[in-house]
């Protein structure tokens, strides 16, 4: 899962990375970054890369798994860090140029400017292997869901969504007072009845494909109608309640067998 980094928060992350369980202090990570001879608000900028850095892992700075704070001295990268990273240290001697080389100042230069390439690409390929990680850890902790919003105040029971999200059946008395199964689309529009039967209707189903609703009829008849436009066909009488498609479609379970009756249908039986 590719993570967008600003370049000063990603040259902070590959320096703590180099150098993991060890403090960096604010003056490496300035000199690091920004040179001797930039003249920049330097604890002001150092402290947002560090923000954006941490609201890029998840991080906190009360309780790291990451990037540590120690007080008035710098920063310490705590979590394990794998692989061989070439690091260019403070101090390094580069490759020298041959006697031969007419540009020995040139080929130190890429000596040491490979190794910080290798290592900025380094990181960041850990990086976002850890933060993929991380982030499909918390999704599974810490579920998100979208801000509710309110569709319908007609609905009288049994809230069905469609598999893809974009259909709401549901059993209201809207209309002639009786009790039939209602569909309307999630993105916005008016509400359609599906059943205008002579005996109430409950319990909605989509199909996998969203195109049939199963219900339940009067004293437990099943029945199948499109979800948009047609008419219920019967599937079983007296059989059942709550029915649910199968994952292909091609069967519905439901609730059957010898009861007393429908709490919510006053008085009703089937066999």
């Amino acid at each position: 899962m590719p993570i967008r980094l600003q370049e000063q928060p990603l040259r902070v992350l590959a320096t703590l990375v180099e150098r993991p369980g060890e403090v960096v202090t604010r003056e490496e990570l300035q000199e690091r970054i920004w040179g001797k001879d930039t003249f920049v608000d330097f604890e002001q900028s150092l402290n947002k890369a560090v923000n954006r850095l941490r609201e890029a892992l998840n991080d906190e700075a009360g309780q790291p798994r990451y990037v540590e704070t120690v007080p008035r001295r710098g920063y310490r990268f705590i979590a394990p860090v794998a692989g061989p990273i070439p690091i260019a240290r403070p101090g390094q001697t580069p490759l020298r140029g041959s006697v031969s080389d007419p540009e020995p100042t040139v080929a130190r230069s890429r000596s040491v400017r490979i190794p910080t390439t290798a290592t900025l690409a380094a990181a960041s390929v850990f990086f976002a292997i850890g933060v993929a990680a991380f982030l499909l850890w918390k999704r599974f902790e810490n579920p998100r869901f979208a801000e509710t919003r309110h569709m319908t105040s007609a609905a009288y029971c049994c809230p069905r969504l469609s598999r893809d999200g974009k259909l709401l059946a549901y059993v209201s008395d809207a209309g002639d007072g009786m009790m039939h199964i209602w569909v309307q689309q999630t993105a916005g529009g008016e509400a359609i009845p599906i059943t205008r039967g002579s005996e109430w209707e409950f319990d909605p189903d989509f199909s996998p494909d969203g195109t049939h609703i199963a219900f339940v009829s009067g004293k437990g008849s099943l029945f199948v109608a499109p979800s948009l436009s047609g008419e219920p066909r019967l599937i079983a009488k007296g059989f059942g309640a709550n029915p649910l498609f199968s994952p292909d479609g091609r069967q519905i379970l439901c609730w059957g067998g010898d009861a007393k009756g429908f709490p919510w249908i006053p008085g009703s039986r089937f066999h």
